[in-house]
């Protein structure tokens, strides 16, 4: 289920999903019905969804999952905010979530609140609550148990073509490094070099991508090594350099697009 699509809903929308399914909680929603529930449980839910695909939360529906609406809250958003700005580490940065508010016109003063959450990108995550990481299972919320599932689930499996929109942010995120280059950028290279290579007996396309991706780490190695030189030294960085890290960067971003486009080619999307 996309988030982006989830977050513009309107509550025509939210009755329409909530009578077509028969789950009080699922891979991707949870119902509340008047209490939202415990610190302890809505931190559990926000890091699942976050360190997952993400998910929301409809609070107003109750357990026979019908829609019966909850008091109002102007605080709603600052209620739950105060609920997960302590206790997860790090933290589910704030744009990644918010709170959407629907009156229900025939139930007198009840509302129905849209909690929703997106996924956290590979910088961000895994987000720790409890001394756990949780994931999304289908209606809960589970604690990775091993170290093995823990490199599974966020150095391996987050370059499967499923998550080509994170694979996308992540990207854009790594093309401004003409801003701040980033060292762990370099382990996000290093990662995605392990799935290709992972996958070049699949066909000949995942050597080509794998190629793109070596130019890609060796462009960006030059332009953090020229802005950090400009750092270490104290020294502003003179005009002809400042073109050449420029042009770079314009290279760095082709590069990237490229990238991209035969990443979505060579796995069909």
């Amino acid at each position: 289920m996309n988030i982006d699509q989830v977050k513009i809903w309107d509550l025509e929308e939210i009755k329409s999903f909530v009578k077509g399914t028969s789950a009080l909680e699922g891979w991707y929603h949870d119902f509340k019905g008047i209490s939202l529930g415990s610190t302890g449980k809505i931190r559990k839910v926000f890091c699942s969804f976050a360190n997952s695909e993400g998910g929301f939360i409809l609070h107003g529906v109750s357990n026979g999952i019908k829609i019966v609406g909850t008091n109002r809250d102007t605080e709603m958003k600052a209620k739950v905010n105060r609920m997960i700005k302590n206790g997860i580490t790090p933290p589910i940065p704030s744009k990644n979530w918010d709170v959407k508010e629907f009156k229900l016109s025939k139930s007198g003063n009840k509302y129905i609140y849209l909690l929703y959450v997106h996924p956290s990108l590979y910088f961000e995550r895994p987000h720790v609550t409890d001394q756990k990481v949780y994931v999304r299972g289908n209606g809960s919320c589970d604690p990775i148990e091993d170290g093995g599932d823990l490199r599974r689930r966020f150095l391996i499996d987050k370059f499967f073509p499923d998550h080509i929109r994170q694979i996308e942010e992540e990207l854009e995120k790594i093309k401004e490094c003409r801003l701040k280059p980033d060292a762990i950028d370099f382990m996000y290279f290093m990662q995605m070099r392990n799935y290709l290579e992972s996958r070049l007996s699949d066909g000949r396309g995942f050597n080509d991508l794998l190629e793109k991706l070596r130019k890609i780490i060796a462009l960006y190695e030059e332009i953090r090594n020229a802005m950090n030189t400009g750092a270490i030294s104290g020294e502003p960085v003179s005009v002809a350099d400042s073109e050449q890290i420029n042009t770079q960067y314009s290279n760095l971003e082709s590069l990237i697009e490229e990238f991209i486009d035969k990443f979505k080619s060579i796995h069909k999307i």
